[in-house]
């Protein structure tokens, strides 16, 4: 079958059809049928999207019914219903402007019939007469034309290009083959590029949230973060390497491009890990466990993207990417699967400078805050596992603990903050002298962990007896479990899905 030939053929019957109906009417009536037809263009234009807002709920029940059933949960979130809803208005407004343009030219002929009766146009003299109305009655085929063609070649060019980029052509070929020759259809090609490519770009681009959303655009957007998601899908983290770790940096700014996606992936994440957090299970996957000496890291996370919006998403998966990029370059993820890998795995963390690196990291991002906290815990937990558990703490190391506090107090800044720097130092000396085998980076995680706990008015007010209290407390405190706060495990949606379908990467582009 021949596409261009008939669509070539479509194209010409409706500009001739035009001049035929001009040739009848003539110039007056003729150039009165092409501005009602511009009217009707325009108003379609403008209702197009005032419609899907209206229609903009059944839209998003389609939607949602076309997602899979297991996001239902997700699709509760407002946010997310919103940004569906601007996907709907992208999607549709093109198709509504020619539903409407069909509607209006109807409405608008009864009027054009009227006002040409009411005027007597037909009777009345007329320079070039049936010349000049064929030639007008051609502009009136070329509006209706300029309209079909909008979505028509809109909507086959979107999908080539999808095709092309996902390099799916050859796969597709009974589907991309017409839509090619739709495409490069003599005179419907020259029409589309001139004005109705411009209407299409105008139709599917949209307001969200303060940002200019383009289909085109998000559609770019999305082929690029699949392109970067296979190769992660495709090893084990154990196996990530310096390639994984510049692709999750991409992804990363890939994301960040995308108004819908980024959306979409705070409020999935926020509410996946809000879940983990709370012990239950989330799209078929368990809370992610990382072995009891990083299990608090991996927790720390989890809490930060727990809180996820459209406005720190960018940062949060920025950082998130390059911390990953440190442990990657460090091997870390290597010994997770080892024999003794996680207690491996932390005495690395707390040496080779492997946390003043991730420090660099997470410092320019205050949201981690809980991530550094749990580095921190780290360290205390090695000092404490070194000091014999909790139990009989001060009855067994009451001495030591006094001298640290000693130490601290001369560690002040003249501000009354203390410098870490300087406690690590004399916090070294006081662990040599006790003989307790802890290396340098475990002491200063201690002493980042004590800097915390105190503030300048307790560093002055506090007995000696009151700061060692302090201290044992938050030693102990580094086994406790990370939790998820009230006011996050309030907005947690119900019944979030069990599991994906079985076969959801295969369901991938």
């Amino acid at each position: 079958m021949d596409f261009k030939l008939i669509f070539l053929v479509v194209s010409l019957v409706i500009l001739g059809f035009g001049m035929l109906l001009g040739l009848g009417r003539k110039l007056y009536s003729a150039f009165l049928r092409l501005i009602t037809l511009l009217l009707s263009a325009a108003a379609a234009f403008i209702l197009s999207k005032y419609a899907l807002q209206i229609a903009k709920d059944p839209l998003t029940d389609l939607l949602k019914k076309v997602a899979p059933a297991e996001l239902g949960a997700y699709m509760a979130d407002p946010e997310l219903v919103g940004v569906v809803e601007t996907l709907a208005l992208l999607i549709f407004a093109p198709l509504f402007f020619l539903l409407i343009y069909v509607v209006l030219k109807i409405v608008t002929f009864i009027v054009y019939k009227l006002l040409a009766a009411i005027f007597r146009l037909k009777k009345a003299k007329q320079p070039l007469g049936r010349l000049g109305g064929a030639v007008v009655g051609l502009l009136c085929g070329a509006v209706t034309l300029v309209v079909l063609l909008t979505p028509v070649l809109g909507y086959s060019r979107v999908a080539l290009g999808v095709m092309e980029k996902l390099e799916i052509k050859d796969d597709y070929a009974a589907v991309a083959e017409p839509l090619e020759t739709l495409s490069k259809t003599p005179i419907a090609a020259q029409c589309y590029d001139l004005l109705g490519k411009p209407l299409f770009e105008s139709l599917t681009t949209a307001e969200w949230e303060g940002e200019t959303v383009k289909l085109e655009s998000e559609i770019e957007v999305i082929i690029h973060v699949v392109e970067d998601v296979k190769p992660l899908t495709q090893k084990p983290m154990q196996e990530y390497a310096e390639a994984e770790a510049q692709t999750l940096d991409k992804l990363a700014d890939d994301l960040s491009c995308s108004v819908i996606l980024r959306t979409l992936i705070s409020s999935m994440l926020s509410d996946t890990s809000a879940a983990w957090l709370k012990g239950e299970s989330a799209l078929g996957m368990e809370k992610p466990q990382a072995g009891e000496n990083m299990q608090g890291i991996v927790d720390a996370f989890l809490l930060v993207f727990s809180s996820s919006e459209t406005d720190n998403i960018d940062d949060d998966l920025h950082t998130f990417a390059r911390a990953i990029a440190v442990l990657i370059e460090h091997d870390l993820f290597v010994l997770v699967e080892e024999e003794n890998g996680t207690d491996l795995l932390i005495e690395k963390l707390v040496s080779e400078g492997v946390a003043k690196e991730l420090y660099a990291v997470l410092d320019a991002n205050s949201r981690m805050r809980p991530v550094k906290g749990a580095i921190v815990d780290t360290g205390m937990r090695v000092m404490l596992r070194e000091l014999g558990g909790t139990e009989d703490l001060r009855e067994n190391h009451g001495e030591m603990l006094e001298n640290m506090i000693d130490v601290l107090k001369e560690s002040q800044n003249e501000d009354g903050t203390v410098n870490t720097e300087v406690l690590a130092d004399s916090l070294q000396e006081v662990v040599t002298e006790y003989e307790i085998p802890v290396n340098e980076d475990v002491v200063q995680l201690v002493a980042d962990g004590v800097a915390e706990i105190f503030t300048p008015e307790e560093l002055s007010t506090l007995t000696t007896d009151e700061m060692v209290d302090k201290l044992i407390e938050r030693l102990s405190s580094s086994d406790n479990p990370i939790e998820l706060p009230d006011d996050l495990a309030d907005k947690l949606p119900e019944d979030l899905p069990d599991e994906l379908p079985d076969d959801w990467q295969n369901k991938l582009p």
